[in-house]
C-alpha cells in the first residue's frame, strides 16, 4: 500500500493506492482508521477515484489528515482490503521535505 500526497493545479489531494488486489470500498466508499504517533484512532471518510479504479481511495478531509501528518514522527492506516485481512499499515512521517504549504481550506 501506498500514500501519496500529490500538490497539482494549486490543490493538494492524499490518496491510498495498492499494486495488487482491490481496496473494499472503491465502489461506494468507505473509511479508514489513522493512528498518528500511536494516539487514538480517527476515522477518516474515503472516495472511489472518479475514474473507477478499484486500487484507489481518496481521503475527503485531505487537508485535516494533512495538518496531523506534518507533526507526526508516524502513521498507521487500518483500511479493508479484498480478501486480506485487516492490517494496520505503518508509515514514517519523519523527515518528510514539505515543499508546498497545505492548501488553505
Amino acid at each position: 500500500m501506498t500514500l501519496t500526497i500529490r500538490h497539482r493545479d494549486g490543490a493538494t489531494t492524499v490518496f491510498l493506492s495498492v499494486s495488487k488486489g482491490l481496496l473494499a470500498p472503491s465502489f461506494q466508499g468507505g473509511t479508514a482508521q489513522i493512528r498518528i504517533n500511536g494516539g487514538k484512532p480517527v476515522t477518516y471518510t474515503l472516495s472511489a477515484a472518479a475514474n473507477g479504479r478499484g486500487n484507489l481511495l481518496f481521503f475527503d478531509a485531505g487537508q485535516q489528515l494533512l495538518r496531523q501528518v506534518r507533526g507526526a514522527k508516524t502513521m498507521a492506516v487500518q483500511v479493508k482490503v479484498v480478501g486480506q485481512h485487516l492490517n494496520e499499515i505503518r508509515f514514517n512521517a519523519a523527515g518528510l521535505r514539505w515543499n508546498h504549504p497545505p492548501d488553505k481550506q
